[in-house]
């Protein structure tokens, strides 16, 4: 199947690549997300790098002596090692952390906010607490959604919209926490999940102290859509009195524009008996969704147009508001490439959800038109699912976030390391490659020829490693997947110091010996 395949189509031409390989060497620019809108953001690094300094002097952070990471990383294996007869071996493996790394910033342009500042993000993937943060989401997660006030999401909102009757002194408003995320209390917030944890119903509302309270309060994250029957008068004493609750924790205040305001993604209209709702769009929607020459599969395109067309028909409970809405998805397809029958198509489908199955096991396979479609209905016979992924993307090529950190730093790798009789040692882990590097001149040191290759070959051969000369090839996360791509560089290479630890069929080669020398070449170039 693979042999009588042919090569997909290239979904860039010459000039568009030539464009991208000239973005990638500019290193005065950033090029970066959007904080809304679905947005590319283009940026001096000169004013990128000062807005982001102007985050750091805001008096929300502030600086330290020296890097904490190692101090955590033993923290949490100590707190870990006390609960070590409730946590099973695994869990409590899974969770301690070895080699992490300390969070970094990064901040999302607010291009619909004057000057464009920078939202802060604080990425923890590959910190000390990550792994245990993602165990206890876990366990919390099932207690979110319990008050009366929650909003799961727009449909959510909109059932429990009709449930409600207007009176004609009501007054919409929308309260919005300021930067919450970097102001929540934290002492605070660890007695509220120990209280919720310890099935304490009895928590108090800041809504109950108030003279004066709305007669609804939804909430969603940091946004709330609130009905006021008290008049326009008595609205600025109760933001005041919400301010004077915690002092890190401050609102802004929307009210209604002739009798509509906006809530998520709905446009809310109080009327005489009922509140009519539609879709809306902030002014930072740029129209802009997967492009139909995408390297995606059609199920995922048609999936994205069925579900804006649901989207559309829940939201939009007028008739004449629901048809403007579907007419203005279908301009908005069309520039994005979209045929206007693969459109037609999508809108008609009843669903694009599929009957449970019960899978042995799931295959992740890069997505090749006209090939992994046939993969997928192979496997489906003996009951693997297969999930498409796309790897070589735009934004991956463009969108950098995590600091460039030294070689020697770097984990999950493939690396190489010369002698100088022109042959290499290859190989693979884990760990940051400096803690590796350390095994192996530790090894070559003491003599242990029996545990390490390289040692064995520079004291067989009376050869110089040459450790400054050590390279990255290739990052892998998953370690199964790595072992492999280090048994094919090893192939590729020919007459390596190493072994692979994996066989590599040789059926393969081809297939391999051709990625790698695109690859290889395509570093040698700086593409």
């Amino acid at each position: 199947m693979l042999e009588k395949t042919r090569s997909p189509r290239n979904n860039i031409n010459i000039q568009e690549m030539a464009a991208i390989k000239s973005l990638k060497r500019d290193k005065d620019i950033r090029i970066i997300q959007a904080d809304k809108g679905n947005c590319t953001v283009v940026l001096n690094e000169v004013d990128y790098q000062s807005k982001l300094n102007t985050l750091l002097q805001s008096g929300v952070y502030e600086p330290i002596e020296k890097d904490p990471t190692l101090k955590i990383e033993r923290r949490i294996r100590c707190l870990l090692s006390k609960h070590k007869t409730s946590l099973p071996t695994r869990v409590k493996q899974s969770l301690s952390p070895y080699y992490t790394k300390p969070p970094h910033l990064y901040g999302l342009p607010k291009i619909h906010k004057p000057d464009i500042p920078l939202r802060p993000i604080i990425s923890s993937i590959g910190s000390p607490c990550y792994a245990l943060a993602g165990y206890l989401l876990k366990i919390l997660r099932p207690f979110s959604g319990k008050s009366t006030s929650f909003i799961k999401n727009s449909y959510h909102f909109v059932q429990l919209l009709n449930s409600i009757t207007p009176q004609a002194t009501d007054i919409l408003v929308s309260f919005d926490v300021i930067n919450m995320f970097t102001n929540i209390p934290v002492d605070e917030a660890l007695v509220v999940i120990g209280d919720v944890l310890q099935k304490d119903d009895t928590l108090a509302s800041p809504l109950d102290s108030a003279l004066f309270k709305p007669s609804c309060w939804f909430r969603y994250v940091d946004d709330t859509f609130v009905i006021w029957p008290h008049g326009p008068n008595t609205l600025q004493n109760f933001l005041i009195h919400l301010n004077s609750i915690r002092p890190t924790i401050q609102f802004t205040m929307e009210t209604e524009v002739n009798n509509t305001i906006p809530f998520l993604d709905v446009l809310v209209t109080k009327t005489d008996a009922t509140f009519s709702t539609k879709v809306y769009r902030k002014p930072t929607h740029t129209g802009r969704y997967l492009n139909f020459e995408s390297n995606h599969p059609p199920h995922i395109k048609k999936g994205l147009i069925w579900g804006l067309q649901k989207r559309a028909i829940i939201i939009c409970q007028d008739h004449n508001d629901q048809h403007k809405e579907i007419s203005h998805l279908r301009r908005e397809f069309l520039t994005n490439g979209y045929p206007p029958s693969f459109i037609d198509s999508a809108f008609k489908t009843k669903s694009c959800s599929r009957p449970e199955q019960n899978y042995m096991g799931t295959m992740y396979i890069a997505y090749v038109k006209g090939v992994s479609e046939k993969i997928k209905r192979i496997a489906e016979r003996f009951k693997i699912k297969t999930i498409f992924q796309t790897k070589h993307t735009l934004k991956s090529m463009f969108v950098k976030t995590t600091p460039k950190g030294e070689p020697q730093h770097t984990s999950h790798c493939i690396y190489s390391i010369p002698c100088e009789c022109g042959r290499y040692y290859i190989g693979e882990t884990g760990r940051p490659l400096a803690v590796r590097l350390r095994e192996h001149k530790h090894t070559f040191k003491e003599g242990l020829l029996d545990k390490s290759r390289l040692a064995q070959h520079a004291y067989e051969e009376d050869h110089s490693v040459k450790w400054d000369g050590t390279g990255i090839l290739d990052l892998e996360r998953n370690a199964t997947v790595r072992k492999y791509k280090e048994a094919a560089y090893m192939a590729w290479a020919g007459n390596t110091i190493s072994q692979p630890s994996l066989d590599f069929s040789i059926i393969w080669s081809p297939l391999v010996f051709e990625e790698m020398n695109g690859t290889h070449n395509s570093k040698k170039r700086g593409d």
